[in-house]
Parts: C-alpha cells; sequence; structure tokens
C-alpha cells in the first residue's frame, strides 16, 4: 500500500485543471497516479519514490527512504526536487544504495511549457507523470533511447486514456521536433517513435493491452525507431542554420528551405515536413503559450511544394498520414 510519507506545505485548494480541447474530462491527481502506477507495475513497489515536486508532497511504497537516508543520498534528491520546482519540469532521478542496488525518485512539476498537449492541464500532466514513469520501467536505456522509450509509454498511455481521435495525440511529435531544431539538443528527438505509435493506434487498439504489455511495447518502439548517433548527427548538420534561433518568419523560411531541398526520404525532411505542417495549417499551432500561423502568398506555395513532394510517399507513411498540410 503506497503512504504518504510526507507533507511540510499547507495543503493548496485543488483547482480543476482546464482540459485541452478534443480531451475527456479527465482531472490529474498525483497521489492517484503513483497508486495507479505502483498497482499497474509492481516493480516499481521495491525502489521507487514518488515526489510532488510543485506541493511537496512525498510517496513511497516500501521502505526504499530508510535505504536512501542511510546511504546519505537525501541531499541529492532533495536537490533535484529544487531544480524541478525552479525549472517547473519532472524528473526521473536514479540513486545508487550500493553496487548492486539502485533507488529511484520520479520527481513530477506540472511543465511550465506543455509537451503533451498544447495547453496545461490534465492531458499535460498526466503525460509528464507517464514520461518519468516510463523512465523508471526502463532503467537500463539511456540517452536518446531512453527518452524515446519514455515518450513511447506517455503515448501508448495518452492514447489508452483518451483515444487516437485525440487532437493532441500529435502533438508531441510535433514539438518534439521543433524543440530539436531550435536548439540542435539530440537527446529528446523522439518525434519517429511516437509518431509512429500514432499512426499505428489508427488501424490497431492500444486499449485492450496489459500496463505490462504497455511498457513492454513501450521498449520495442523504441529500439525500433529511435535514431543512431549517425543519423543524429546528419540531422544536427541539416539544421545547424536554425539552432539557437526565435521561432519566428525567418527560421520558419529556413525550415522550409530545408524540406524543400531535402530528399524525401531522409530524416531531415520528415523532420522539417512534421515541424512546417502545423502553422501551415488553418489553425496553426501553439508553442509555448504563442500562436504560430504560416499564412499568405508565401506560405501558400510552400504548402503547394511541399503537398507535391508529399506525394511522393507510401500512403500508410507518418509523414502522410500525420502532416499533409490543410489547404
Amino acid at each position: 500500500m503506497i503512504r504518504l510519507l510526507k507533507k511540510q506545505r499547507a495543503e493548496k485548494t485543488h483547482v480543476k485543471p482546464q482540459l485541452p480541447q478534443g480531451t475527456s474530462k479527465l482531472r490529474f491527481d498525483f497521489t492517484e497516479a503513483a497508486r495507479k502506477a505502483v498497482k499497474d507495475h509492481p516493480e516499481l513497489r521495491r525502489n521507487t519514490l514518488f515526489i510532488d515536486a510543485k506541493n511537496d508532497v512525498w510517496l513511497e511504497p516500501s521502505p526504499i527512504i530508510e535505504k536512501i537516508i542511510d546511504n546519505d543520498e537525501m541531499d541529492t534528491i532533495e536537490d533535484v526536487v529544487k531544480t524541478a520546482r525552479r525549472l517547473k519540469t519532472s524528473f526521473a532521478q536514479a540513486v545508487e544504495l550500493d553496487r548492486k542496488k539502485t533507488a529511484h525518485a520520479l520527481i513530477f512539476h506540472p511543465d511550465q511549457h506543455p509537451l503533451y498537449a498544447p495547453q496545461k492541464g490534465a492531458a499535460d500532466d498526466f503525460g509528464s507523470f507517464d514520461h518519468e514513469t516510463g523512465h523508471m520501467l526502463a532503467p537500463d536505456t539511456h540517452d536518446t533511447a531512453g527518452e524515446n522509450a519514455a515518450d513511447a509509454y506517455a503515448m501508448l498511455r495518452h492514447l489508452q486514456r483518451f483515444g487516437d481521435a485525440s487532437a493532441d495525440a500529435e502533438y508531441c511529435g510535433w514539438k518534439r521536433a521543433l524543440v530539436f531544431a531550435l536548439t540542435g539538443t539530440t537527446s529528446h528527438v523522439t518525434t519517429f517513435t511516437v509518431d509512429r505509435i500514432v499512426v499505428d493506434a489508427k488501424t490497431a487498439s492500444v486499449t485492450s493491452l496489459t500496463p505490462k504489455q504497455t511498457a513492454a511495447i513501450a521498449r520495442d518502439y523504441a529500439k525500433l525507431h529511435t535514431p543512431d548517433a549517425a543519423r543524429l548527427k546528419e540531422l544536427r548538420i541539416a539544421f545547424r542554420y536554425v539552432i539557437k534561433k526565435p521561432p519566428n518568419a525567418a527560421t520558419f523560411r529556413e525550415i522550409a528551405r530545408i524540406a524543400l531541398r531535402a530528399d524525401v526520404n531522409s530524416d531531415a525532411f520528415y523532420l522539417s515536413a512534421r515541424i512546417l505542417a502545423a502553422p501551415l495549417s488553418k489553425t496553426g499551432v501553439i508553442y509555448n503559450g504563442n500562436k504560430i500561423t504560416l499564412s499568405g502568398h508565401e506560405w501558400d506555395e510552400v504548402r503547394q511544394r511541399l503537398e507535391k513532394k508529399l506525394e511522393k510517399l507510401p500512403p500508410q507513411h507518418a509523414l502522410k498520414v500525420l502532416t499533409r498540410p490543410a489547404a
């Protein structure tokens, strides 16, 4: 039975979050989410500490906390909790107890900038919690492969909750692609993996999967679709003139140049076309609270040229399914 370990701050009045359009009216409750994670994945009971950094709620399903204290690792965890509060983001922290045993802390904080839905709310909170849970379930997978495994698990859980019709299902892959383009950071290039899951879920249900199957399938998707070091290096070279640039019209023009010049079967084309499709659509897209819409004669021409390139892809190609720009 998972129990409340400590709560140092006064309880805050719970305010029901406003859910993004296109999701069902679920609310995120940290304690309930932690209890369900332990119920679904009993292995977490042995070595995982759950922490709500925003509200200073600490939950633990076993005597793991005493082991952490005995090994003088509590300061490490508390430092990460402080970082989570400062950056307004979540972490999966591993703590070595000895050469053979490792404890884990799932440190949750609602994201400052949503990733699993365009707006802050339950869908993004679930996504953040599930992402860190995904790390706990694949402790031997690290770096880009680890992030792909975590995002794969989060996407499968999103589809199980909200269904493949959710407008938010495609958002994570889009934002991961844009964040990579603007930062050059390859550790979180998960677009290929999560896009494949969303596409496959349109013809195969994921709701009947058991928790164990969900975790195993997430790892399998990550193994199959995580780009290797050579591909990541090529992507960084392809986007070198976009890195460190703001998400403005000039930057999107450079991304359009990448898409229109790249081979249709290349990773560079995939990510650049994926990035452009959402702001080229009638509704545009929200990025970190700001609406991005690419409209006008210039962008109509870009859209038309992209559509011609997309026609060269097979019908079930992920780009064909997810990113054909709307006229």
